[in-house]
Order: C-alpha cells, then sequence, then structure tokens
C-alpha cells in the first residue's frame, strides 16, 4: 500500500492502510454470508424468514460493497452521506440491490400491505426500545429514519425518510454515548460486552408525527473497512474497552479513528453497509413513560435452523478450538470447529453447516432450497504452495543460548564465538492490532514446529499505535515486553521494531514528547544485559531521503550506545527500507554493530535481487521484513522470485559468499496473501491454519535447516574488506548524564 513514485513501486500490507484494508479486510464473500438484521419492530425480511420465503434475513447489504460502489457514481462513500435521493442510486432503500425492490412496496417478499400487517404500534412522541441482531461484529454505527407512507399511498423515497432522522433517547440505559454532534447514532457496543449479539437501543418518536402506515428504516454503516466518520470527541466508557474485535479493531473503536476514516478520495476505503424497513402504525395520545431497562446479559436465543438430518450434540470442542460451532451456526470460516462426529456442508454461497451427513439436493423444512453438500475446508492453493514440499517438523529452542550474543565480522552478522549465522524468522503484525496471535504458546508452536530461530515484534508508533495507547492498558509496549520474556525462554532471537510507518520522517520522534528518546533509552538500560536481543530503530522511511534517515539514526545511536555498547542495530534505510545502495556510500557515524535494513514485496520488487548483490559485500544487511505477494500484500503469491533471494541470503549461489537474516511478513490471521495465517486462527487457536504463503515460507524454513545438518560454518571466500564495523570504539561510552524525562511506564 505505498507507492514510491519516484522508484519502485512500494509496499506492503503494513501500515494503517494495512489494517484498514486492516484493517483490516472484509470480501465480498464474506459480505454475502449476512451481518445484521433489524429485530424489533419485525423487519420486512425478518417476516419473510418467519415465513420461510427468505433464508438469510441478515444479508441485506444491497449486494454488497462491490455492488454498492460499482453503483457509485463518484465512488467515493463521503459524497453519500448524509443519504440523498441522488445517493439512492447506490441501493435499495430496505437493503435489496438497486432496481430489484424485493423488499419495496409490491415486492415479491412484500407485496401491499393490508391493515394487521404491521408490526408495532406505538404513541406519537413516545420513546421506543430497539433492537438489532448481529451475526458479525464490524462495528460501527446506525442510524434510523421514518418515513410517513400514508402521504406516499404505501410508497416511500430516501427525502421522506430523511424528514424524521430519529434522535437517542437521553434516558437510554444503553451503555452506548450519544454523541451531541451525531445525536442520531447509536455506536455499536464492543463485542465483548454483554448483548453485543442483539444491540438494544431506545429512540424519541417525533412529538408531532401520527400515521396510519409509517415505515423504519435502519441503516447501518460498519467499519471494518473504513468509518463513516463522528467517533472523535465522544466520551466512551472504559469498560470493555480492552477486547478485540475483528480487523484490528478494539473496544469501542475500530482501529485509528482518523486515519481509518472513509475520505474524499478515489482510494479511501468505501463502507459496508446494511438498511432493512419496518412497518409500524404510529397513534395519537400521551406517550406511556418507558421503564428504564438493562441491556440483556447475553443475546436473547433465536430459533435457529435445523438441518436435516439432525447434528450430533459435542460433549467438548474440537481439538484446537475454544469452542464447537453452535448447532445451526454458519461453519464456513470455522470448518474444522464442527461438533465431534459431524462435518461442514455447504448449502450455498449464503451458508454453510454442520451435518453429520449430507444428500446433495436435500432441503430443510424451513428453507425449500437444496443443500449442495460440497464439504468445506481450506481455501483452494495456489500452485507451489507446497514449496519444497512437506517437511518434518524442527525444534529450534534454545538456539540463540547456544550462539549467544550476536555481532558483526566485517559484514557478516555472527555468533558469539566467531562461527557465522543466518536467522530465520517471522515478523509480527501490528501488536495493538492483532494482541491475539502474539501468546507464548503461538510463539512456542512457531519455534518448535516452523524452525525459527528469530521473531521481529513490530510495535507501530503511529498509526494509534504506541504513541496513542502508551500508558494504558493496550500499552502495545506491555505485549512488546512479554515477548521479549517469552522468546529468551523459548532461546530464539527477538528484534524489538520501532515501527516507523506513517509519518514517514522518523526525525519526528524528537519532538513534543521525544518519544524516540524516551523509548530506546528505556529498552537500552532495562535490556543491554540481554543476549537475545536486536533492536530495529526505524522500520521504514519513506517519503524522505537518505540523508534525513541517516540523521535520525547518527542522533538515537549514540542514546541507545549510552546503555547499551554492544547490541546489533537494524538501521532503516529511505524508501521504505529499499535504499541500502545509498547507506553503502554514505554509513551512519558510528556503525559498530550496525546492520542496515533491506525491505522486498517479492511480487513488486524482483528487480532489487540486484541491488542486494551488488552491496551484499559492502554492507551489513539484514532483511527484517520481507512478503511473497506484491507490495500491497493482497492477490497471489510469487514464489518464484521469493526463492531466489532466499536462496541467495542462504549462500546457494554462485554469487552468494554472506549468510543474510530475514523476517517474513507477517505471522498474522489477517485476510490477505501477506498473512501467514487464516482468518479466524488466532482467535481460535489455530496456529497450524496456515496461509498458501504460510505454507512456503515454512517449508523453505525446514528444507533449509534439513540441507544443513549441522550449525553454518565460515565460507571459504570471506569477504576482500572489511567495513569499521569489526571493532568495539576505543572511546568509552560518553558520560553525559540520561534525559532527565522519565522513561514511560508500562
Amino acid at each position: 500500500h505505498k507507492t514510491n513514485k519516484t522508484k519502485t513501486p512500494r509496499m506492503k500490507f503494513s501500515g494503517i492502510t494495512t489494517c484498514l484494508l486492516v484493517f483490516f479486510l472484509s470480501t465480498e464473500v464474506d459480505q454475502v454470508l449476512g451481518h445484521g438484521m433489524l429485530m424489533v419492530p419485525k423487519s420486512r425480511n425478518r417476516v419473510a424468514n418467519e415465513k420461510g420465503q427468505d433464508y438469510c434475513p441478515h444479508c441485506l447489504n444491497s449486494g454488497g460493497t462491490t455492488t454498492v460502489k460499482d453503483n457509485d457514481v463518484n465512488g467515493i462513500w463521503v459524497r453519500n452521506y448524509p443519504p440523498s435521493d441522488e445517493s439512492e442510486v447506490r441501493h435499495g432503500l430496505c437493503g435489496d440491490v438497486a432496481g430489484d425492490d424485493t423488499y419495496m412496496y409490491g415486492g415479491k417478499r412484500y407485496g401491499t400491505p393490508k391493515n394487521g400487517n404491521y408490526q408495532a404500534t406505538y404513541k406519537q412522541g413516545s420513546s421506543i426500545d430497539i433492537q438489532v441482531k448481529i451475526t458479525a461484529h464490524h462495528h460501527g454505527w446506525f442510524e434510523f429514519r421514518l418515513c410517513n407512507a400514508d402521504k406516499l399511498s404505501g410508497k416511500i423515497t430516501q427525502s421522506c425518510l430523511n424528514e424524521n432522522l430519529l434522535k437517542r433517547d437521553p434516558n437510554d440505559p444503553s451503555i452506548s454515548p450519544i454523541d451531541k454532534n451525531y445525536p442520531g447514532r447509536y455506536y455499536m457496543i464492543p463485542e465483548c460486552a454483554p448483548g453485543s449479539g442483539l444491540q438494544t437501543m431506545r429512540y424519541k418518536l417525533p412529538e408531532d408525527l401520527t400515521c396510519e402506515h409509517c415505515v423504519l428504516q435502519w441503516y447501518w454503516v460498519s467499519a471494518n473497512t473504513c468509518h463513516g466518520g463522528g467517533y472523535i470527541g465522544v466520551d466512551f466508557p472504559k469498560q470493555h474497552s480492552s477486547c478485540n474485535g475483528d480487523g484490528g479493531s478494539y473496544g469501542w473503536l475500530p482501529r485509528s479513528i482518523e486515519n481509518a476514516r472513509c475520505k474524499d478520495s478515489p482510494a479511501s476505503g468505501y463502507p459496508e453497509e446494511f438498511w432493512n424497513c419496518a412497518d409500524i402504525r404510529i397513534t395519537p395520545g400521551k406517550p406511556t413513560a418507558q421503564s428504564p431497562t438493562k441491556p440483556p446479559t447475553k443475546s436473547a436465543p433465536q430459533k435457529q435452523p435445523t438441518a436435516s438430518p439432525p447434528v450430533a450434540s459435542p460433549t467438548s470442542p474440537p481439538m484446537g478450538c475454544e469452542k464447537a460451532v453452535p448447532p445451526g451456526d454458519d461453519c464456513s470460516k470455522n470448518w474444522d470447529c464442527c461438533p465431534s462426529g459431524t462435518t461442514c456442508y455447504r448449502k450455498n454461497q449464503w451458508y454453510s453447516g454442520c451435518l453429520e451427513s449430507c444428500t446433495p439436493g436435500m432441503t430443510d423444512s424451513y428453507d425449500t432450497k437444496p443443500w449442495e453438500c460440497e464439504k468445506v475446508g481450506p481455501p483452494t492453493p495456489q500452485p507451489g504452495c507446497a514449496g519444497p514440499g512437506k517437511q518434518k517438523p524442527v525444534d529450534m529452542t534454545g538456539f540463540a543460548k547456544r550462539h549467544g550474543k550476536l555481532k558483526l565480522d566485517g559484514v557478516q552478522l555472527v555468533d558469539e564465538a566467531g562461527t557465522p549465522v543466518q536467522l530465520m524468522g517471522m515478523s509480527s503484525h501490528g501488536l495493538h492490532w492483532f494482541p491475539q496471535c502474539y501468546t507464548k504458546q503461538s510463539l512456542s508452536f512457531l519455534v518448535k514446529t516452523w524452525g525459527v530461530n528469530v521473531i521481529r515484534g513490530s510495535m507501530y508508533i503511529g498509526e494509534n499505535g504506541w504513541e496513542t495507547l502508551r500508558g494504558g492498558e493496550k500499552d502495545p509496549k506491555i505485549l512488546l515486553e512479554k515477548m521479549i520474556q517469552w522468546t529468551e525462554e523459548l532461546g530464539v532471537y527477538f528484534i524489538i521494531d520501532w515501527h516507523v510507518l506513517t509519518p514517514g520522517d522518523p526525525n519526528v520522534y524528537f519532538n513534543g514528547d521525544n518519544l524516540a528518546t524516551l523509548f530506546w533509552t528505556d529498552i537500552a538500560k532495562r535490556y543491554s544485559n540481554k543476549k537475545h536481543l536486536i533492536y530495529e530503530t526505524a522500520n521504514e522511511p519513506n517519503g524522505v531521503t537518505w540523508a534525513t534517515t541517516k540523521k535520525y539514526h547518527d542522533r538515537i545511536i549514540p542514546i541507545i550506545r549510552r546503555y547499551d555498547s554492544s547490541t546489533v542495530i537494524i538501521a532503516g534505510t529511505s524508501t521504505w527500507s529499499q535504499d541500502i545502495h545509498l547507506a553503502a556510500k554514505n554509513p551512519v557515524a558510528k556503525p559498530f554493530n550496525v546492520m542496515y535494513a533491506f525491505h522486498f514485496y517479492a511480487k513488486s520488487h524482483g528487480s532489487l535481487l540486484n541491488r542486494v548483490i551488488a552491496h551484499a559485500n559492502k554492507i551489513p544487511i539484514f532483511v527484517s521484513e520481507w512478503g511473497t505477494p506484491d507490495h500491497t500484500g493482497w492477490g497471489t503469491s510469487d514464489f518464484v522470485t521469493s526463492k531466489k533471494f532466499l536462496d541467495f541470503f542462504a549462500g546457494k549461489t554462485s554469487k552468494s559468499n554472506v549468510l543474510i537474516s530475514w523476517a517474513q511478513w507477517s505471522y498474522s490471521d489477517l485476510n490477505a496473501a501477506s498473512a501467514a495465517l487464516l482468518p479466524g486462527s488466532c482467535k481460535e487457536k489455530k496456529w497450524g491454519r496456515t496461509t498458501c504463503g504460510g505454507e512456503w515460507t515454512r517449508n523453505y524454513i525446514l528444507a533449509q535447516l534439513a540441507s544443513q545438518n549441522r550449525p553454518p560454518t565460515p565460507f571459504s571466500k570471506p569477504p576482500t574488506t572489511k567495513p569499521p564495523t569489526t571493532k568495539p570504539p576505543t572511546t568509552k561510552p560518553p558520560t553525559t548524564k540520561p534525559p532527565t524525562t522519565k522513561p514511560p511506564t508500562t
């Protein structure tokens, strides 16, 4: 998602755009599986479902984000809010695909309402409780509009709906706060909060409106691609603020509030939207006072479809799953978590269920659509996923303890005894976005089965990362320090990644609170005695020259060396850590045990292999991040180019005489080609559910270890020249006092 306009297209699925994309992130297939519906008052689609006419009443997103966006003249969501008659061309007012009108007046599943068809009767000006069932929690907010259909002989228009944008009742007992800037919005309560599956909210009806037939429209703008504004200045409660949602969201917030907002640009995200309609009557009279009620402690039980034949009740969840798929729930994403004795079978594109057996063409009593009965399993991999083929697991526990503190011998990374080493491992994604992926159990799985001997912990500074969260319970430095401890116990090396991405100039972190000095002073003072650590001081400087980037390194390296004289440092290079050639011409002022970061994405940066080959003997290189797909992180992987790079790093070609260490991006379950795990794997603690790229990388590491059979030995052709990195400084560390500012508490 980064593009170097003057040179090579660049780079990766790792910025805020990452996660909004973290983030973020919902595919069109995912969208048609359904996310929510208006339950009280009963929506037209819920009524149709109860009559057996609609199997997926929670799927009314007007065909999904792509369809809605394709109908949009501008293709920019913010130009369609607030809704207008012009924006209505994108979608049906009740969630139908534009032009379908299934749930509009006269539609095939709605028809023409007659007396008695209305789902609720209210008094004018009264407060009403509304309930929305959520089947996939993607954050965002709801709005409700009301059209007096009497004026239009039962029909509705967007203009009519806009006449009455309902406002929240000030006495709403929901824990969702009222936004003074948008008093009609209901911000979804977090997924971990009681009642998140059946969200309940209270709204005020207009004082001056009565109608024999009114249509209430529910509008949901979800937030797992980008969010529709608001949030800023809202006093969200601390309650449930620490639980993680999908797409990198946490607590009440859908990732970075400002950076993840849908913007007025074709390159901005486009949120998934839902619409439902309910038919109600509003009679004259004095409203009855609502008694305060608390949200339900758990979602009210809903009748679930029971496929034929019946499903066996599980006595315990399947191995590796926190819980079995509940009866009637969709299993398309948790296909390996069906109850014992059942298998996940596909009914159609909208639903798959756990059944004891399935006969193609069979139907259910509540739905006449036939079952396809195709077994659901891992996504069909692209050719070449297995790489060198399935390999035996290798346990690298204790590798760092055996090799000790790393250092440089010329351009070669060597162990404490001076033997060349090559580190091969995985980089995390943003710690504040995917904390559930980084536990001692998950890291142990990597070390004991993938054979990794290095793990990189990426602590974003911007993108609503450490700069925003430091000092709080969500501070990503807390998890970073746990990973330091866990990797020491496992005996593998750990890269502390100061993940600078936005803004691209790392020097900005010397301004204001001087975060760079605070962080690295604290790290160097506390961990200088640790033998398994490597410091990466700036992930991917971008938008600035190497001279500007070097200025940062020449300032931060001496700060570290005041307290830690020898730990290897990886200095990020300009242009998203591609400009090793510029660093070779103009190295940092204090080069002792300093390496230079090189990053690449195989499908975009194949030509940069020549740059690495040309400079491998001139500058110490550490490939602290690389990926198999292109620089966006989407699409398919280029394993041919990936192998060319890795074979050179491993000294397998005639041009190789230096072992180059690397960490692959990323060990996460983001729904992207750049992720090593399938979506949902971390939540379910299914660390072995690899993507195509994850399988290939694992097999390459294991095959490389199998081919060595012993620790690497020094090369017969060592570098002919050694840059001044082989000897420690002859001068003593400066005696200047440390900064007076206290390091952050975590």
